[in-house]
């Protein structure tokens, strides 16, 4: 090896050796450092957790202008309901031949649309014909602590560990732990079960002013 090889080797040892060692150096790699990084990272986020969106009000129609009986799965507003969320009520509509192949008939049309309790929790976003995106926001992840990370290492000029962390959830409203609910949106009941036990992963980069996420 040759004389400027051993130099860089060195060097990175001893860069190596400082990350390690801790104390209150902001550029070691330590759990309490990666916490710092993480929660100044998901702090700027400061994303809410949402549901996926809905169209609403929402019809469903019996049969179509052929006689052929729809198969409407309603599944998940029917759980709305069921939650309070949202309310549903039937009613028998005439149609009037639009041409000479269509005759006139009648079926049944079920709509849903948000009740009084889904007006205060849910978030309308923009019209979509024939309704609007409704969303439904259940709290915000923050970090509980981070389990353990990988010894630092060099990735060309980079140095990089990848911290493993635990999340925690806050302003959870009550709606949110609601059986019904939860089946309309099992991604909710699976974040919700996952605060403090399910293990997350982010990327950190060593900066100047210490670690970062990178994601």
């Amino acid at each position: 090896m040759s004389i400027t090889g051993k130099r860089i080797t060195m060097a990175s040892i001893a860069v190596l050796a400082t990350l390690l060692a801790g104390c209150s150096n902001p550029r070691a790699a330590t759990t309490g450092n990666f916490a710092v990084a993480i929660r100044r990272y998901m702090s700027k986020q400061n994303e809410n957790l949402c549901t996926q969106s809905l169209i609403l009000p929402q019809v469903f129609d019996s049969q179509d202008a052929y006689g052929n009986v729809q198969q409407n799965d309603t599944t998940q507003y029917d759980d709305l309901e069921k939650a309070g969320v949202l309310t549903k009520s039937t009613r028998r509509v005439f149609h009037p031949a639009a041409n000479a192949f269509v005759t006139a008939y009648t079926d049944t049309q079920t709509r849903y649309v948000l009740s009084a309790m889904g007006k205060r929790i849910a978030s309308i976003g923009a019209a979509d014909a024939p309704g609007y995106d409704v969303s439904f926001c259940y709290g915000k992840k923050v970090l509980d602590r981070v389990t353990n990370f990988t010894v630092p290492s060099a990735n060309g000029p980079a140095i990089l560990s990848r911290a493993t962390y635990t999340y925690a959830l806050t302003d959870v409203p009550s709606f949110a732990t609601n059986a019904w609910f939860q089946a309309a949106f099992p991604d909710v009941k699976a974040t919700l079960a996952g605060a403090r036990t399910s293990r997350h992963h982010f990327m950190l980069l060593l900066t100047n002013n210490g670690w970062e996420v990178t994601q």
